[in-house]
């Protein structure tokens, strides 16, 4: 049985980083599929956890080489999702976590029809607003680009499996544990384990 991929989808602001770190924490058999970016680091993060830091030209070699499974230009900067950091762990049987914008979503459902979609937005724009300028990362202009961005992505919502309102940071982590766990548990999921238990431990003592 090959794991499953879950996808994130939030804008920017809303605590998609802070839920994607606590669920790797708390949910085993989670791995968080590390993206590569063209971008320079914010402060703390850090390459090869956050994201691999990479030039437009190394960039652009993966891409040539075809080692990206979806990659996309987000505010003049590449991101993209390498066949490395996916395929080799859902072969194993484990489960992998993207963090990835609506349209990288789409490319990789295209490819993963049973790929879990999960969309998480804030409570309010006000709200939003609010927690990008506590960050005092943002330039107006940034700003003014980021929330145009979000009038795109929010007609996404319709495509994703699951819709989250991120009001209380405790409850969303529990909220997307939850989704992963109950879907762990679907019958296909569990049938190799039941045929197990049933005519080994149950039906082979009856005869």
């Amino acid at each position: 049985m090959k794991g499953d991929i879950y996808i994130i989808s939030a804008p920017s602001g809303t605590g998609k980083s802070t839920i994607i770190r606590k669920l790797i924490k708390i949910v085993p058999a989670l791995f968080f599929s590390i993206s590569y970016t063209t971008r320079t680091p914010r402060e703390r993060e850090i390459n090869g956890k956050d994201y691999f830091f990479v030039s437009l030209e190394e960039f652009e070699n993966l891409v040539a080489n075809n080692e990206f499974l979806e990659y996309c230009k987000v505010h003049d900067n590449y991101y993209g999702t390498h066949r490395d950091q996916v395929l080799p762990l859902i072969e194993k049987g484990l489960d992998v976590l993207l963090d990835i914008d609506v349209k990288g979503a789409m490319k990789i459902k295209g490819m993963f029809s049973d790929a879990i979609l999960i969309f998480i937005l804030p409570p309010s724009l006000e709200e939003l607003l609010r927690r990008l300028e506590k960050r005092h990362a943002e330039s107006p202009e940034a700003l003014k680009i980021r929330l145009n961005t979000l009038k795109e992505e929010v007609l996404y919502w319709k495509y994703y499996d699951y819709l989250l309102i991120n009001d209380y940071l405790n409850k969303t982590i529990e909220d997307v544990k939850s989704i992963i766990i109950s879907n762990r548990l679907r019958k296909d999921r569990q049938a190799e384990i039941i045929e197990d238990i049933i005519h080994k431990k149950i039906l082979s003592p009856l005869f």
